[in-house]
């Protein structure tokens, strides 16, 4: 049974800040590939228990799959409807990348002294409706995530919430960068939050991960970060800073694909580097061969007010 394989299963009383409360993990080991296992959450010694719930292991055999890609959601209206089309896919998705911004609980009560009891039981009020809200998805397949500016600084206690509600692979001793993989791809999670520039333990982190991958078996190199290298959006746009640190090790180890957020719009490059088009593909804008430079896609549409005012840039293949 699964309970045989259930290697760590803890509820721990955590403090953050002001605000306490239970958080329980499970670790299982040893499944099955291509396997549907069922579960429940609860308690034995007062017998409640949660609805029974399912999930499928992969099959690192999949040379054809779908997984979902969402940031900058929220708790407003649109969010739900973000939400109800994940779910109605459902049955289509192996698993969703979610690189930040997921409840802005930053914005609950923002311009409270953050010490205040009542300020951070609104903050982590809003993380629980945003875990009920998607509980229909995240019960069923995996989320992995990337952290966002609004789960750090002061008015969100420096990450504390995010590192007690996500529990993802740590490689690199550092829950806010790490990898995983999927049949041929090989996906890297960063952080835009923390020091990125040449030296600093995420770019020498990544630097060392990206040379040890072994594109015959992972012929494909994804990257998921919060903060856009390159958004067409007016108000901040391209963060040049991220750009001039990590694009270059972009381009020497072959990366594919950027993913990103932050900007409430949807934007996709041409494969580029430093500004300048890689390749333009004319005669098909949608279809690439071995381009030489990654393409970046931006979709910071999750469900929070979006933003529809742009610059042009000629590496800009659609925006909405």
């Amino acid at each position: 049974t699964i309970l045989d394989q259930i290697q760590i299963a803890k509820c721990d009383f955590q403090v953050v800040k002001e605000w306490s409360g239970i958080i329980c993990k499970a670790k299982i080991i040893n499944l099955k590939q291509d396997t549907k296992y069922y579960y429940r959450v609860g308690d034995t010694n007062t017998n409640n228990w949660s609805q029974i719930y399912n999930f499928t292991t992969p099959n690192q055999n999949d040379e054809i799959f779908n997984f979902a890609f969402v940031a900058d959601m929220g708790l407003r209206e649109p969010a739900y409807l973000v939400r109800d089309r994940l779910l109605s896919n459902l049955a289509n998705i192996k698993f969703l990348l979610f690189p930040g911004d997921f409840c802005y609980a930053l914005d609950q009560g923002r311009f409270w002294n953050i010490s205040l009891k009542w300020y951070a039981e609104q903050k982590q009020f809003s993380w629980d409706v945003w875990f009920d809200a998607m509980e229909p998805i995240i019960s069923h397949i995996p989320i992995m995530t990337a952290v966002g500016n609004h789960e750090g600084g002061k008015y969100d206690f420096n990450f504390l919430p995010y590192l007690y509600r996500f529990t993802l692979p740590i490689k690199s001793n550092n829950q806010f960068w790490y990898s995983f993989t999927y049949s041929s791809i090989y996906f890297i999670s960063l952080s835009s939050e923390h020091a990125f520039e040449p030296n600093s333990v995420q770019y020498n982190w990544l630097d060392n991960n990206l040379a040890l991958i072994n594109r015959n078996q992972y012929p494909w190199v994804i990257v998921y970060i919060h903060r856009p290298m390159y958004s067409s959006n007016i108000d901040e746009g391209s963060n040049l800073k991220l750009r001039n640190s990590i694009e270059p090790l972009l381009i020497q180890f072959g990366v594919d694909l950027v993913l990103s957020g932050h900007d409430h719009s949807y934007e996709r490059s041409f494969p580029v580097f430093d500004d300048v088009i890689i390749d333009h593909s004319k005669q098909n804008i949608d279809l690439y061969t071995n381009p030489q430079a990654p393409i970046h896609i931006r979709v910071g549409t999750g469900g929070i007010t979006l933003d529809s005012i742009k610059v042009e840039n000629s590496w800009s293949a659609f925006f909405t």
